[in-house]
C-alpha cells in the first residue's frame, strides 16, 4: 500500500514537471492541488483507521474486508489522477458540422493554430443530441501543446466555416460534477447532457469577471510599450462585454467576433529561438506568442509580392501558385504588359484585374490582382496619377478604409521620378484611409533599413518615408544580397512576412505578408438556375416575312388618321409577325469560367491530397492542369475561328471574335459607383446616380428673348415622304438585333422588303402632317459608356442614346432633305465639314493645310487658334435652337414637328438589367439621334459671324481658327485676335454656351519664340508646341512624324495581337486588311509632305506582317511576298487613294475651296496630251511644293489623257488600276533592296 501511495505522489510530481507556465495554466493548477488535497487527507484516514494502520506496520493484521475497501480506494484515486493526466493532453472542440471530413477538419484548425506540424490524433466524439454536431476531441502529446491549441479560439472563429466553433480543455467526469456543484461555468460545459445543462445557471457579470481577471503580471520581456507593473487584477468597464463573450457557452450570450485591429497590439522581440512576435489583448490582459511562421489565417489580409518580367510568359505558373496560397491581394511589378494585351489573357480564377502598363517602351507596368471576395476599387488622385508606373486601389469593409499602392521604380531613374515617389509618400498618409500599404519594386539597393539611411541619390525618397511615418517591414534580401522589393506600411504592423522561391526564370524572391486586417468577404449563396429568353434572329425564316406582312389586318391601320392609332396597330401587328418568324427561346444563364467544374474537383483534390499527406507530386499534377487549361481555351479559339470563316460574313463574324479577344475586362459592366464619399455596388441605385448625374448635365440655363426674324426668302415647311428615299434609308440600317425602346431591331425594316416601305411611308406623312413625334418614340434608352478615369466617378461616362429603330428612318429623310436646302441656299458657312454631304475630317483637313502652307509660302506668320465648347451637345437651349430654324427658312408643318421632337422627352438610363426611372430632357440634341448633329451645327453657324479677320474652320463644335501676318505687322493683327475673342465672348453669353478652356490653344508656325497674351471667358490660352486635331497629330513645324510613329506603334501592336490570338493566315490577312491597314491609309494625302524616313516606318509595317506570316525562310523579297498574299504595296496603294481623292475634288465629288479648273486643250496651238491636265501654281518654298495638291497636279498632270479625261469615278478607278499595275517593281531576289522598291518611284 505504501508502494502504491509512492508511485501516486510520482506520478504528481510528473505531471507538475510538465505543466505549462503558470500565466496560462491557473485552472489546471487548481485541479492538481484539490488532487493533492485529497491525498493528504486519504493518507490521514488510513493512518488512523486500525485496520489500515497495521498495513504501516511490519506484521500487521489485516481483515479481508478493509483491505478490499483501502485497495478499491487507492485504485479510485490512481485513476482519476491518471485520468486527469490523459485529459490535460486533450482539448475538446465543438460545434464543427459533421458534413466536414474529419482530416479536412483536423488539417485546416491546426494550420490556423500555427500547430501544422505538432502530432495529433482526432476522434469525433458521439452526439449529446440529434441537433448538434458531434464533438471532436484532440490528442497530443503533451500538455503544453494541448494548452497553446485552447487559446486559438479566436483565430478558429475567423474562419467562415467556424464562426460558432467552441474550444475547451479536456475534463474527467469528477471533474465536472465538481464545477457543477460549485456553479463554475466554462466551455467545456457543451460536454454535458442535455438534462444536466439544462440544470446549471447562467453565471453573473462578477463571477466571469472574476475568472477572466486572476491572470499574473505581464511578462518582462515585451519592452516598454506595455505597462508591466500593474496586475491585472482589475476589472475594467470593458470587462463586462468580456464577461459575456467568456460566457458563451449561455444561450443568452452568444459569442461575438472581436475586432483584432483594436483590440490587439503586435510586439516583435528577439529570442533565443529566433524572432517571434507577441500578441497583447489589452481587455484580457493575454498575451500570446506567435512564431514568425504565422499561418495566413483565412480572414486576415493576405498579400503576395512578386517582380514578374513578362507576367503573360509566367501567367500559368502564377495561376497554380495563386491557387495553392490564395492570397486576398497579388502585387505584381515589371509586367511588360501593353494595352495590346486583353485582360483575358491574364485571368486568374476569382480574381479582378487592375492594371496599368507603360506606354511609351518595353518593360516596367504594374498589376494588382484583388480576389473577388473583397470590395476592391481603382484609386485615382492628382498626386498619385503623376507617377506613370503604378497601380493604386481601395479596398473597403464594414469596419476600415484600406489604400494599397504598386510601385515600379526603374533602375537608375532620374530625380524627377523620385521627387514623384517622395511626394507620393508625403501625401498618401494624410488621405482619409484607416491603414496604407505601399509595395512594389523601388530598386534602392545599398539601404540600411534599419537606421533608413543610405546613398544620397536615395535621400529624396527615404526622407520622404520618415516624414510620412511609413515603416518598412522587409528585412531579408529579394535579389541577390540587396532588399529592393519594399512593403511599406502606415498604421499598421504586419503579423508576418515570408521571402520565399522566384518565379520561374525572374530573378527577385517572392514576398509574402499577412496583416491583422479582418476582411468583409461576400458570401455568395448557391441560387437556383438562371434562365434567360432571347430571340434567335439568325435562324429566322426571313422569306416568310413579306408574306406575314401581307397577310395580316391592316384595315383600320389605312382607314384611321389618328397618329397613336395607327401606331399602336403598327407595333401589334409587327409584334406578331416578329414572335412568329422569331419567337421567344429560353435558355440556361451558365458564366463563362475560366476553370470548369469537373476541372475545379479535380483541382481541389490535388490541393487536398498536398496538404494533407504532403504529396509534392500533387503541385507537379496541378501545374499540369493549369497548362492544359491553356491549351484547351487555345483549341477552342481555333474551332470558333474555323467556324467564322465557313459563314458567308467572314470580315463581320472575325471582327466580332477580335472585338471580344481585344475587350479588356467588363468594360461596360458598372459594380461600384462613388457619390458623396460613399461607394455603391446596387445596380439600381448605380443606374439612378448616373441617370442624375446625365440628367443635370441637360439643365438648360435661363434663355434670353431674342428678336429672331428670317433673314432670306427661302421657306423649307414640306418633307416629300416616298418609298425611294424610306427605301434608300432602310439600306444605311445595319441588319442586326439592337432594338430601341420598342423592341423592333433593324433586320425586320430590312427584310420587310416593299410591303414595309409603305407601312412606313404610311406613318411618316401622318407623323408630319399632324405636326406631331410620336410620344412612344420620345423615350430613350441610355448606355454609360466609360471614357477614361475611374470606374467609380460619373462623371467619367458619357451617355449613348438608344433611340428606336423606325425614328431613325424618318429623321434620315428629313436630314437629307434639310441639309439639301441649307447648302443649296449656303445657309450653313462654308467652313462647316462636320456632317454634311460632301464633306468629311479630309476635306476639313485638306482645307486647313492649303491655308496654311500657302500663307507659309508667301513668308507670313500663322498663328492658329483651337477651341473646344463644353458639353456642347447637351447644352443647346431649345427655344433658342427652334428660333434659329425660324430665321432660316424652316416653316410649319416641319417646324411644328421639329419642336416636337425636341420637347417632352425622357431618357432612362440602363445598366446591366436594371433601369432608371424616366427622367426629363429639358435641354441639348440627341447624340443618338440622325437629326441631332445636323441641328447642333445649324444652332453654332452663327459663331463664324464673329470672326472678319481670322479664318474659321470646323468640324462640328471643333473650332480652329488661322490668322496671318508678317514679322513686323503683329500688333494690329493682335489687336484683332483680341477683338475677336470678346466677340466669341458675348457670343457665348447670348447662345448659353461656354468653352472648355483645359482643350483650348493656340500653335503659331513661323516663329517658335512668339509669346502672345491670349484669354478667352477669364483664362489664359496656353501655347501648343503639338496639336491632336481630328485623328491627326502635328508639330509647329508642320511635322507629322509624331503622328507617323503613333499609327506605325498602334499596327505594330495591332498585328502582333492578330498572330498571337488568330492562328490561320487567312483570318490574320482578313484583319489585316479591315484593322490595321485603315490606320496606315488616314489621311495619306500627309505622306506627300513627310520624309522618306517616315514613308519607310510606314512600309516596314506590312513588310513586318508579311514576313511573319510566311515565314523568314521563305527567300522571298517584300514585293513577291505581297503578291502571294493578295495585298499591294502600301506606296502603291496611297498612290492610288490620293490619285481617286483628287479626281473627287476635280470634279466636285467631295468639296474644297480650293478653285481647280481643267484644261479643255483648245488653246489655240498644237499640243499634245494637254487636255484635262490642271494649272500648277509657282511655289516658293518645298513646303509649299510637297503640298498634296501641289504634289498630284502634278502626277495627275503625267497620267494618261484617257484616265484625266474619264467621265465617272467607276471608269477613272478601272483604268487607273490598269496603269498602275505596270509601276509594280519586280526586285529579282536582290538581297539589298534599293528605297524606290520599297516607297515607290514617285516617292508618295
Amino acid at each position: 500500500m505504501q508502494r502504491q501511495v509512492s508511485e501516486i505522489q510520482k506520478k504528481l510530481d510528473q505531471f507538475d514537471s510538465m505543466s505549462v507556465p503558470i500565466s496560462n495554466t491557473t485552472e489546471s493548477r487548481s485541479d492538481i492541488g484539490q488532487v493533492k488535497c485529497l491525498l493528504d487527507v486519504t493518507q490521514n484516514k488510513l493512518l488512523n483507521l486500525d485496520p489500515i494502520a497495521c498495513l504501516l506496520e511490519r506484521h500487521p493484521k489485516i481483515s479481508p474486508d478493509n483491505l478490499n475497501k483501502a485497495e478499491n480506494l487507492i485504485d479510485c484515486l490512481a485513476t482519476e489522477v491518471m485520468k486527469r493526466i490523459t485529459s490535460s493532453h486533450q482539448a475538446i472542440v465543438y460545434n464543427v458540422p459533421d458534413s466536414l471530413p474529419l482530416k479536412t477538419v483536423r488539417h485546416k484548425i491546426l494550420i490556423c493554430c500555427g500547430m501544422a506540424s505538432v502530432p495529433c490524433e482526432c476522434k469525433r466524439l458521439r452526439k449529446k443530441s440529434n441537433q448538434a454536431n458531434c464533438p471532436i476531441i484532440f490528442k497530443f502529446s503533451n500538455s503544453l501543446d494541448a494548452s497553446k491549441f485552447t487559446k486559438c479560439q479566436d483565430h478558429l472563429r475567423l474562419n467562415s466555416s467556424y464562426k460558432s466553433i467552441t474550444v475547451a480543455q479536456d475534463k474527467t467526469p469528477c471533474q465536472r460534477r465538481i464545477m457543477r456543484s460549485n456553479n463554475l461555468v466554462t466551455s467545456s460545459s457543451f460536454d454535458l447532457p442535455n438534462k444536466d445543462r439544462a440544470q446549471q445557471q447562467t453565471p453573473s457579470a462578477e463571477t466571469s469577471i472574476q475568472q477572466t481577471t486572476q491572470q499574473p503580471h505581464l511578462p518582462m520581456e515585451l519592452g516598454s510599450d506595455l505597462d508591466t507593473s500593474t496586475p491585472v487584477n482589475k476589472a475594467s468597464s470593458k470587462d463586462v462585454k468580456i464577461a459575456r463573450t467568456s460566457a458563451s457557452c449561455s444561450k443568452k450570450f452568444p459569442p461575438k467576433r472581436s475586432n483584432l485591429t483594436t483590440m490587439n497590439k503586435f510586439r516583435r522581440v528577439e529570442t533565443n529561438g529566433g524572432e517571434e512576435y507577441f500578441v497583447f489583448n489589452q481587455e484580457l490582459g493575454i498575451v500570446t506568442r506567435k512564431p514568425t511562421n504565422y499561418p495566413n489565417n483565412p480572414g486576415f489580409l493576405k498579400i503576395m509580392l512578386l517582380n514578374a518580367r513578362s507576367l503573360l510568359n509566367k501567367i500559368t505558373s502564377l495561376r497554380s501558385l495563386a491557387y495553392m496560397e490564395r492570397p486576398t491581394l497579388i502585387l505584381v511589378t515589371e509586367t511588360w504588359l501593353t494595352i495590346d494585351i486583353p485582360d483575358t489573357k491574364l485571368i486568374i480564377d476569382n480574381y479582378n484585374i487592375h492594371r496599368n502598363d507603360r506606354a511609351d517602351k518595353r518593360g516596367g507596368g504594374c498589376l494588382i490582382y484583388a480576389s473577388k471576395s473583397t470590395n476592391s476599387n481603382t484609386f485615382t488622385n492628382l498626386t498619385i496619377d503623376k507617377l506613370p508606373e503604378s497601380k493604386w486601389i481601395s479596398i473597403h469593409t464594414n469596419e476600415n478604409n484600406i489604400l494599397v499602392g504598386c510601385i515600379y521604380r526603374a533602375p537608375n531613374s532620374p530625380i524627377t521620378t523620385d521627387t514623384v515617389i517622395g511626394e507620393i509618400l508625403e501625401v498618401v498618409p494624410k488621405l482619409e484611409f484607416d491603414y496604407k500599404l505601399v509595395c512594389g519594386d523601388f530598386n534602392l539597393p545599398g539601404v540600411n533599413w534599419d537606421t533608413c539611411t543610405g546613398p544620397r541619390t536615395y535621400e529624396v525618397i527615404l526622407e520622404a518615408i520618415d516624414v510620412g511615418g511609413w515603416k518598412q517591414c522587409v528585412r531579408l534580401p529579394t535579389r541577390h544580397n540587396n532588399i529592393l522589393d519594399l512593403i511599406l506600411c502606415h498604421k499598421i504592423e504586419p503579423i508576418s512576412i515570408e521571402v520565399r522561391d522566384k518565379l520561374d526564370n525572374s530573378d527577385h524572391n517572392i514576398l509574402y505578408c499577412t496583416l491583422p486586417l479582418q476582411l468583409t468577404t461576400k458570401h455568395t449563396l448557391k441560387s437556383s438556375p438562371v434562365y434567360y429568353q432571347y430571340r434567335d434572329y439568325r435562324n429566322a425564316d426571313w422569306e416568310f416575312l413579306p408574306t406575314l406582312l401581307r397577310s395580316s389586318d391592316w384595315g383600320e391601320y389605312f382607314t384611321n388618321n389618328n397618329l397613336e392609332v395607327i401606331l399602336n396597330t403598327f407595333y401589334k401587328t409587327i409584334s406578331s409577325v416578329r414572335d412568329t418568324i422569331a419567337p421567344l427561346k429560353s435558355a440556361l444563364k451558365t458564366p463563362t469560367l475560366f476553370i470548369d467544374r469537373k476541372t475545379r474537383i479535380k483541382l481541389r483534390k490535388l490541393k487536398r491530397r498536398f496538404y494533407l499527406h504532403k504529396e509534392f507530386n500533387a503541385l507537379h499534377l496541378i501545374h499540369e492542369i493549369f497548362k492544359n487549361l491553356d491549351e484547351r481555351h487555345k483549341m477552342k479559339a481555333q474551332v470558333e475561328e474555323n467556324k467564322a470563316l465557313e459563314g458567308t460574313s467572314k470580315t463581320q463574324e472575325l471582327c466580332k471574335i477580335l472585338q471580344k479577344r481585344m475587350k479588356k475586362g467588363e468594360e461596360n459592366n458598372i459594380s461600384h459607383l462613388e457619390h458623396e464619399d460613399i461607394i455603391y455596388d446596387d445596380p439600381q441605385i448605380i443606374s439612378e446616380l448616373l441617370s442624375e448625374w446625365f440628367s443635370n448635365n441637360t439643365k438648360a440655363h435661363p434663355s434670353p428673348i431674342l428678336d429672331i426674324t428670317c433673314k432670306n426668302n427661302y421657306k423649307l415647311g414640306e418633307i416629300n415622304f416616298n418609298i425611294q428615299n424610306i427605301a434608300s434609308a432602310v439600306r444605311t440600317l445595319k441588319a442586326n438585333s439592337s432594338c430601341g425602346i420598342d423592341d423592333i431591331p433593324s433586320v425586320i425594316y430590312k427584310n420587310g422588303g416593299t410591303d414595309m416601305i409603305v407601312l412606313l411611308l404610311r406613318i411618316f406623312n401622318i407623323s408630319l402632317v399632324t405636326e406631331t413625334y410620336p410620344e412612344t418614340w420620345k423615350n430613350t434608352y441610355i448606355l454609360p459608356k466609360h471614357k477614361g478615369g475611374a470606374k467609380t466617378s460619373a462623371c467619367n461616362y458619357r451617355p449613348i442614346n438608344i433611340t428606336p429603330v423606325i425614328s431613325r428612318i424618318m429623321e434620315k429623310v428629313i436630314k437629307d432633305q434639310m441639309s439639301d436646302y441649307f447648302l443649296k441656299h449656303k445657309l450653313i458657312n462654308l467652313s462647316q465639314h462636320g456632317f454634311l454631304k460632301k464633306r468629311s475630317c479630309v476635306t476639313c483637313h485638306i482645307d486647313f493645310f492649303n491655308e496654311v502652307t500657302y500663307r507659309r509660302d508667301r513668308r507670313e506668320l500663322v498663328i492658329i487658334l483651337y477651341f473646344d465648347i463644353r458639353k456642347a451637345f447637351d447644352r443647346v437651349p431649345h427655344s433658342l435652337l427652334v428660333g434659329r430654324l425660324c430665321s432660316l427658312g424652316i416653316c410649319n408643318p416641319l417646324y411644328n414637328w421639329i419642336k416636337s421632337f425636341l420637347y417632352d422627352r425622357n431618357q432612362t438610363t440602363k445598366v446591366g438589367s436594371m433601369t432608371s426611372r424616366p427622367r426629363p430632357i429639358s435641354s441639348g440634341v440627341i447624340q443618338g439621334s440622325v437629326l441631332g448633329p445636323l441641328l447642333f451645327i445649324i444652332y453654332i453657324n452663327s459663331i463664324c459671324e464673329c470672326f472678319s479677320i481670322g479664318k474659321p474652320i470646323l468640324y462640328a463644335d471643333d473650332l480652329k481658327v488661322t490668322y496671318t501676318c508678317t514679322n513686323t505687322d503683329i500688333g494690329p493683327t493682335m489687336n484683332s485676335i483680341h477683338e475677336e475673342l470678346a466677340k466669341m465672348d458675348r457670343w457665348c453669353d447670348t447662345w448659353r454656351l461656354e468653352f472648355n478652356v483645359e482643350k483650348c490653344g493656340w500653335l503659331c508656325i513661323g516663329c517658335s519664340n512668339l509669346d502672345l497674351n491670349l484669354a478667352i471667358q477669364g483664362h489664359k490660352i496656353p501655347r501648343l508646341k503639338s496639336v491632336l486635331d481630328l485623328g491627326l497629330k502635328y508639330s509647329h513645324n508642320l511635322s507629322f512624324s509624331e503622328h507617323i510613329s503613333n499609327q506605325v506603334s498602334k499596327s505594330r501592336r495591332l498585328i502582333g495581337f492578330l498572330l498571337r490570338n488568330f492562328y490561320r493566315n487567312e483570318s490574320r490577312i482578313l484583319l489585316y486588311k479591315v484593322c490595321v491597314r485603315p490606320l496606315l491609309d488616314y489621311c495619306s494625302f500627309i505622306f506627300s509632305s513627310t520624309r522618306i524616313e517616315d514613308k519607310l516606318k510606314v512600309e516596314g509595317v506590312q513588310r513586318y506582317f508579311t514576313r511573319k506570316v510566311l515565314g523568314t525562310d521563305n527567300g522571298t523579297n517584300y514585293s513577291t511576298r505581297c503578291e502571294i498574299l493578295g495585298l499591294e504595296t502600301l506606296w502603291l496603294r496611297r498612290l492610288r487613294l490620293n490619285l481617286l481623292l483628287f479626281y473627287k475634288l476635280l470634279n466636285q465629288i467631295v468639296y474644297t475651296p480650293a478653285n481647280y479648273t481643267r484644261s479643255s486643250g483648245n488653246t489655240g496651238y498644237n499640243l499634245r496630251h494637254t487636255k484635262g491636265t490642271v494649272a500648277i501654281e509657282p511655289c516658293k518654298t518645298a513646303t509649299r511644293q510637297k503640298f498634296f495638291l501641289i504634289r498630284y497636279a502634278q502626277i495627275w498632270n503625267k497620267l494618261p489623257e484617257k484616265i484625266r479625261l474619264a467621265s465617272t469615278l467607276a471608269s477613272f478607278e478601272k483604268a487607273l488600276n490598269d496603269t498602275l499595275s505596270e509601276f509594280v517593281i519586280d526586285t529579282n531576289g536582290n538581297s539589298h533592296v534599293r528605297v524606290s522598291e520599297i516607297i515607290g518611284p514617285f516617292n508618295v
